[in-house]
């Protein structure tokens, strides 16, 4: 069955549907060839002159019919044979945040709240990896950004269910800074994600020239990863406000810097205009994915009124 190959890989409830579509044909093709194909070959031999085509579509008819009739009695006991196949081995966060949230919804968004950092965590880690090459290679980062992915749906769905709960102003509002957290940080992943072959393919590269060059961007992009990394572990609340902005202040000097570098050594012939284009765009998707970052950060560890300051400060450009 094409749906229950395509199902695989899938969620618990698609390889269910998958498997529910093979039972359905393996069982309503053995009825329908035991019973309907005697009567097909009967009718064709009775009606000579019929045509082939009205006794296809009679038959694929029959067939249906029989499926539904057959299954039809027994949908209850087969949805919960289905529903006991492919159980997760783990709960998911919304079922593991239930517990507080029938008891104080505060409870609920400070529980989620750790969830959150600990998604900061790991997708700073990600980031790091990609650009340093720590890991084994795009496949590795591709079954990792698949992963985050999955854990931000599960955010998301338990930010649904606190959200649908009797919420105070404040923690309406910390839930929408939670929300769009969780988004600004997976959009930060997947924009490293998105520039990963270009970053292997210049430190892979056979040409001295372009492994310098992927050398000088690790540096000038270090301080920045370096601050993000402090305000994650230490979340210092006194110098807080500060390092978010001085880490928008390094954001914007690594982009400009290399920006400057890769022009000065296309100028010198040291870069051809193929590997400038692939840079330029190495530059552009980290100054993203290191803004949408701290924006997140911004999001998740300032109060709602130091968020709305922290905002109101121009850039340094």
């Amino acid at each position: 069955s094409t749906v229950m190959l395509g199902a695989l890989k899938g969620s618990a409830d698609k390889r269910r549907v998958g498997l529910a579509h093979l039972l359905f044909n393996l069982i309503s093709n053995t009825v329908a060839f035991f019973l309907l194909l005697p009567l097909l070959i009967k009718a064709i031999d009775t009606f000579p002159g019929l045509d082939p085509l009205y006794v296809l579509v009679a038959f694929h008819t029959a067939f249906n019919l029989t499926g539904i009739i057959l299954f039809l009695p027994v949908v209850n006991p087969f949805t919960r044979f289905l529903q006991s196949r492919f159980k997760r081995s783990y709960t998911s966060l919304t079922e593991r945040l239930a517990p507080q949230l029938l008891v104080d919804a505060n409870l609920a968004i400070t529980a989620l709240t750790l969830e959150v950092v600990a998604l900061a965590e790991r997708i700073h880690r990600f980031n790091q990896h990609i650009l340093d090459g720590t890991s084994s290679r795009s496949r590795r980062h591709t079954s990792e950004y698949r992963s985050i992915k999955l854990l931000e749906g599960e955010l998301l769905e338990a930010c649904l269910a606190i959200d649908a709960q009797p919420l105070s102003e404040n923690e309406s509002r910390r839930l929408d800074a939670l929300t769009s957290s969780i988004r600004n940080m997976v959009h930060a992943a997947k924009s490293m994600k998105d520039c990963d072959g270009d970053i292997e393919s210049l430190r892979d590269s056979l040409k001295s020239k372009e492994v310098d060059l992927y050398d000088n961007m690790k540096e000038i992009v270090a301080p920045g990863f370096a601050l993000a990394s402090q305000i994650l572990s230490h979340k210092d609340e006194i110098l807080l406000f500060e390092q978010l902005h001085e880490l928008r202040r390094l954001n914007e000097t690594a982009h400009d810097s290399l920006h400057k570098l890769i022009i000065e050594r296309f100028g010198q012939g040291h870069l051809e205009w193929h590997t400038v284009s692939t840079v330029l765009n190495i530059n552009r998707e980290i100054l993203i994915a290191n803004n949408d970052f701290m924006e997140a950060m911004a999001r998740l560890l300032l109060e709602a009124n130091q968020y709305e300051d922290f905002r109101s400060v121009p850039d340094t450009r």
